[in-house]
């Protein structure tokens, strides 16, 4: 069980928190302070956030979300469980990955190995970076030292190490080498960087090599944001299908390399509950004519997809119509998955549609 510091939180999180709620999920409409129809249980007007929401994270229904409720509102992490519907120690987990905060070994130590340790962060010197707060915009020196360090640990990787982790994952080298993915210091740990709209490196995702003592670990570089996984622009090579209309999202990195491996336009968030900002700004800026979102095969995955279709579906580019929902058929839990168990080339159309969201129309009164 990964032991978080609570106070590190909480100061990570200050003056962050309108974005982190964002990036869970909650309709950004919903948090400026007046009264709102619940995102959760509906009515008119009985939702709002607190005037401090973006030091403190509180919210209240007065219905689903209110003193004598089994979670009643207080701060920002009673207001992911109560969204989210997720225990103590999950709110905890997701609000560390948001913000970039390492957990902390389990003799407490403040020391972590690695290039995403908790002692090698920009400076070196143990301070934790803060980004500034909502709408996200680094400042040019976090964005160059997130930059650097991601492309150094690309540099690393050599050919083999790069195919090893490949064939370990079921997905191809050459979509590893696309989303630029690296290796640390020690060799320990892949670095998968995390992107804004504009493909800025705004954080990095470092996970433990499978076939090391930390494959099941994995954090975020501290100060990183929880952005999108997406291939690097190539210009002379087409093999990423650049000029497909259909954008997909999945969950996770590896689930973008597979579908990377597919020539898929694809774009994916950090986890389940995560990105929901910069998958916004992305699509705004791209503009897709289909948008599909890709669930893992269990509760979580679904009712994340589900919340993100909601999210986006308060302001839909001009070039959307609607999104679709689908996921891996049985027995595959995720995409990743699916695509390696799969003998011939897969059809996405063997992919159930579990839901379809399209914006709310204004209905129009002609009054004589």
């Amino acid at each position: 069980m990964p032991f978080y510091n609570l106070d590190e939180l909480r100061r990570a999180a200050a003056g962050r928190w309108a974005e982190i709620l964002i990036s869970a999920g909650l309709p950004a409409a919903c948090l400026d302070g007046r009264n709102r129809p619940c995102p959760k249980c509906g009515g008119r007007d009985r939702f709002a956030a607190f005037p401090d929401l973006q030091q403190r994270g509180a919210v209240h229904c007065r219905h689903c979300f209110t003193r004598g409720c089994a979670i009643p509102p207080g701060d920002g992490m009673a207001t992911l469980r109560w969204w989210l519907g997720c225990s103590f120690a999950e709110s905890l987990a997701f609000l560390a990955d948001a913000v970039g905060v390492a957990p902390e070994r389990g003799d407490r130590s403040p020391s972590r190995s690695a290039g995403g340790s908790r002692a090698s962060h920009f400076g070196g010197n143990g301070a934790a970076t803060v980004a500034p707060s909502f709408p996200t915009d680094l400042s040019q020196d976090i964005v160059d030292a997130h930059t650097h360090f991601a492309r150094e640990a690309y540099r690393r990787i050599d050919r083999e190490t790069r195919r090893r982790l490949a064939e370990q994952l079921s997905v191809s080298a050459d979509a590893l080498r696309a989303l630029r993915v690296g290796l640390t210091t020690d060799r320990q740990s892949s670095t998968w960087p995390m992107r804004n709209e504009t493909h800025t490196v705004i954080g990095v995702r470092i996970c433990g090599l499978p076939w090391t003592d930390q494959r099941h670990a994995k954090w975020s570089r501290r100060g990183s944001q929880s952005g999108i996984f997406v291939a690097r622009r190539v210009t002379s090579d087409t093999s990423f299908a650049a000029d497909s209309t259909r954008l997909f999202i999945t969950e996770g990195a590896s689930d973008t390399a597979a579908a990377i491996g597919l020539g898929l336009w694809v774009i994916g968030r950090a986890s389940c509950s995560a990105s929901t900002f910069f998958v916004d700004r992305y699509i705004h800026r791209h503009q897709p004519s289909q948008l599909t979102i890709i669930a893992d095969n269990d509760d979580a995955g679904r009712n994340g997809a589900k919340r993100l279709a909601k999210s986006l579906c308060q302001a839909l580019p001009k070039s959307l119509s609607e999104i679709d929902v689908i996921q891996p058929p049985a027995p595959a839990n995720d995409f990743r998955a699916w695509v390696g168990a799969a003998s011939p080339p897969i059809d996405l159309e063997d992919a159930p549609k579990i839901a379809s969201f399209a914006p709310l129309k204004q209905t129009k009164f002609e009054f004589g």
